[in-house]
């Protein structure tokens, strides 16, 4: 029997490998074991919602809050599990450095590695930073590289990745966010319960949901983007500007540093998946720095704003929804005229919610 260890560390991360962790564990004979980094604490009410638990949970000890830092303890304690378990096939997802330090410990100890949603790029390393960097060396020593579009295909076909270690399979995030999204249209208890919690927000001429957190927007850059919504919410005091914030503290004081005075900027700590789809569903217009997000908006037709200068997701910019508008007030301001222009028709550029079944059917084929 086959052993197969899935890893993640971050919120998004677990978001888009839980329903394939669901289907591996449906369909599959493998053993399978799945391991939390630790990268992102406090994803209980993930577990929860989508009733998937880690056999083991890694509790770092980090003092500097430094890239190198954090990347030193995730390749030591990933490189024990490996050895203790001796997984067969290892899942990595996306960019992040629990799935940089995952693929390399994986690498470094000859197992084959899976890597869900490869082949995104922007072509700058900067921009996203490190996760352009992350999943460009991902994508050269994985053996599955499972693509959310034939564009992203294409990106590894460009890099001479060869032919029959490429898969299009759609996104396992469409996946996640049409469950939680149909949860919620068929649950009046829970849809009663999320609207009398966000009651007060949600009593406004129009909705803006924000959130922001990518290091490339740290510094000079958040100061820009916050005051931006600062002026856009004392012009449009009909409009509630909701933001949901990361859970980093030095983030979430320095957006209460700009907007904590604001009457219709409604600051809310970070929000669980349930909590932050509704928000979604409810809203008119979203800026974020997020790539999920701008994924997400595309299964639920929603306008995203991009607060970054680029986006490895063109596909979702096809759909007429997203928008990469960079991180100048300017730019940010004038943005907010376009909230009331009619809807794109939804295209589902990242797939309609099979992700999971297609990826575990061709590792399926190949005996695990």
């Amino acid at each position: 029997m086959k052993n197969i260890l899935f890893i993640y560390g971050t919120r998004p991360e677990a978001i888009k490998l839980f329903p394939l962790i669901t289907e591996a564990k449906k369909e599959l004979s493998s053993n399978i074991f799945v391991l939390c980094t630790g990268q992102h604490k406090s994803l209980r009410e993930l577990y929860k919602i989508f009733d998937i638990y880690p056999d083991l949970s890694l509790d770092l000890k980090r003092d500097s809050g430094s890239l190198s830092e954090l990347s030193s303890l995730l390749i030591k304690e990933i490189d024990k599990v490996i050895s203790d378990f001796n997984p067969d096939l290892v899942f990595v997802h996306g960019d992040t450095s629990s799935s940089f330090m995952g693929a390399l410990s994986a690498f470094y100890n000859k197992k084959d590695i899976a890597h869900i949603e490869a082949g995104l790029r922007t072509y700058n390393m900067l921009s996203p930073f490190p996760e352009e960097a992350n999943r460009v060396f991902i994508s050269r020593i994985a053996k599955y590289n499972f693509c959310p579009t034939r564009l992203s295909r294409q990106n590894l076909l460009n890099e001479r990745i060869t032919k029959n270690k490429i898969y299009i399979v759609g996104n396992t995030v469409i996946d996640a966010v049409m469950q939680i999204s149909e949860l919620i249209k068929n649950n009046p208890k829970i849809q009663n319960d999320l609207t009398s919690k966000f009651n007060t927000l949600l009593n406004f001429k129009k909705i803006i949901l924000i959130t922001i957190h990518r290091r490339e927007n740290w510094g000079k850059n958040i100061s820009e983007i916050l005051q931006a919504f600062k002026e856009m919410s004392d012009r449009y005091g009909d409009y509630s500007f909701v933001f949901s914030t990361h859970p980093n503290p030095n983030l979430q004081k320095t957006v209460r540093k700009y907007l904590g005075d604001q009457e219709n900027i409604f600051i809310l700590e970070p929000q669980n998946y349930i909590n932050f789809i509704f928000l979604m569903m409810s809203s008119d217009m979203i800026f974020t720095d997020s790539g999920g997000i701008q994924e997400e908006a595309t299964a639920i037709n929603k306008k995203v704003m991009v607060l970054r200068e680029s986006t490895e997701r063109p596909e979702a910019l096809e759909t007429g929804l997203v928008k990469v508008i960079g991180i100048k007030r300017k730019s940010i301001k004038d943005s907010l005229s376009n909230i009331s222009s009619p809807m794109e028709k939804i295209t589902y550029p990242f797939g309609k919610g099979d992700a999971a079944s297609k990826i575990i059917k061709i590792i399926k084929e190949d005996g695990y």
